[in-house]
């Protein structure tokens, strides 16, 4: 996303649109929409150009689920999973993260201070790492880790295998923990002269910031 000198401030429109190779494609992004069709295609606002280079956005085929806590609403989309994949399982197992994270940080009531989040997970043969933003963060993960539906032998209504800390499934909840921690700890809780972003140089500080 180019920057304009002297207009970083400025309200910015993402404009996304569809040709012939991106039939059946989606759309996720944590940029409010202005005007957008139902795979998410369309435009988009941002405030400023921090909050569009601080906003990735994810176009492809991929797995998409949802779920609100106090109010805010949360999406996961998955590309490169399989057939295999529990994504419903991986919902109920965020939400429970979210939901602890929120309470550690705002009590048992108040809302946290942003109204909507995107996890946007990349599964692949080999990979682990993760980029925190302001409403989103972007996941790499093996595709072995991902959670599995139960095999045509499991018996009706029986319970999931308790998770080891050894499991690579319990890796990426980990990732995912992680990542939406820096939700608070280094997006909103910073060093006062990084109240803006300087895109020319490095941003140094002297302060014990952890």
């Amino acid at each position: 996303c180019l920057r304009v000198l002297g207009q970083e401030d400025l309200p910015h429109t993402l404009e996304l649109t569809e040709n012939t190779h991106t039939q059946g494609w989606q759309v996720a992004t944590s940029l409010p929409p202005l005007k957008t069709k139902r795979s998410g295609f369309g435009s988009y606002h941002a405030s400023g150009y921090d909050e569009l280079a601080d906003s990735p956005v994810e176009m492809g085929r991929f797995w998409s689920g949802s779920f609100k806590v106090r109010g805010v609403p949360h999406r996961f989309v998955v590309s490169g999973a399989g057939a295999w994949f529990d994504g419903e399982r991986l919902l109920r197992d965020t939400q429970r993260i979210v939901e602890t994270q929120i309470a550690f940080w705002h009590g048992a009531k108040d809302k946290p201070a942003f109204d909507r989040y995107v996890f946007m997970l990349y599964a692949t043969d080999d990979g682990y790492g993760g980029l925190e933003h302001r409403h989103s963060t972007a996941l790499i993960a093996k595709r072995a880790d991902l959670p599995r539906l139960p095999g045509p032998d499991a018996k009706p209504g029986a319970t999931e295998p308790a998770l080891k800390a050894t499991d690579g499934y319990t890796q990426l909840l980990g990732l995912i923990s992680h990542e939406y921690f820096h939700t608070w700890n280094v997006k909103r809780l910073r060093p006062a002269e990084f109240k803006r972003y300087d895109y020319d140089r490095e941003n140094h500080t002297e302060l014990l910031w952890f």
